[in-house]
């Protein structure tokens, strides 16, 4: 077995330190006694994380405003043990012409020679406020969390991002859109590519191009036979 790259292992850290503080602790006991019980960690068994305790911990989840206005929680669709993960950064933006979008955006998929069932796709923020309330940046940093651990059930070999919310938050904020977009990065043991929304690229027509060439480095990546146009 192959040993974790750091960028996994400070990933796993900040989900672990990110839970910790979920549960209320606020601080760490450096006594004695308390590293000798940390030495003792491991040597019971732990039941693994499933898609269904992270959809429990998902609806129980209090961490931001939004839960309070939230119409329902969302925790992703999809083949739960997928090779290819697609993220955007929260539900409904495109919820001016839902349909549309997501037609677009199943044929992105279909067009990369695979079929939407044989994905998973997800979003940063858990909560579905049916377009009541704004997503802010502290929200995305709330609930991406909740994501880290649907990546470490998943692991998926390639995750694409949608729009440049989701690539600023996992990658994080210090390069513009423009130098994340169309390149892999590694995250969490897969590789990363950003490209753009299918609601931005409904607005935008003339960006398809571009965004196509970004899912043929995935097709390339997954040996995957693109559909015939």
């Amino acid at each position: 077995m192959d040993a974790p790259d750091l960028d996994t292992v400070f990933d796993d850290l900040r989900s672990t330190l990110d839970f910790m503080s979920d549960g209320g602790v606020t601080d760490f006991d450096c006594t004695g006694e308390s590293l000798a019980a940390v030495k003792r960690w491991g040597t019971g068994r732990r039941a693994p994380e499933t898609h269904g305790s992270i959809a429990s911990r998902i609806d129980s989840c209090r961490r931001c405003i939004l839960r309070e206005n939230a119409v329902g929680t969302i925790t992703g669709e999809g083949r739960e043990d997928a090779d290819l993960m697609f993220v955007s950064a929260a539900p409904g933006l495109e919820r001016e012409n839902p349909a549309e979008a997501s037609a677009l955006f199943t044929r992105m998929i279909e067009a990369m020679g695979i079929s939407r069932d044989d994905v998973f796709v997800g979003t940063i923020v858990k909560c579905d406020t049916g377009g009541k309330e704004e997503v802010l940046p502290e929200h995305l940093g709330g609930c991406v969390f909740h994501l880290k651990q649907q990546i470490q059930v998943i692991r998926p070999r390639i995750i694409v991002t949608l729009g440049p919310e989701a690539a600023s938050v996992l990658l994080g904020p210090g390069k513009p859109f423009a130098a994340l977009r169309g390149r892999f990065h590694s995250y969490m043991g897969a590789r990363l590519l950003p490209t753009f929304h299918p609601a931005f690229l409904q607005d935008t027509p003339e960006r398809k191009r571009e965004a196509w060439q970004d899912l043929q480095k995935v097709i390339k990546a997954m040996g995957l036979s693109p559909a015939s146009s």
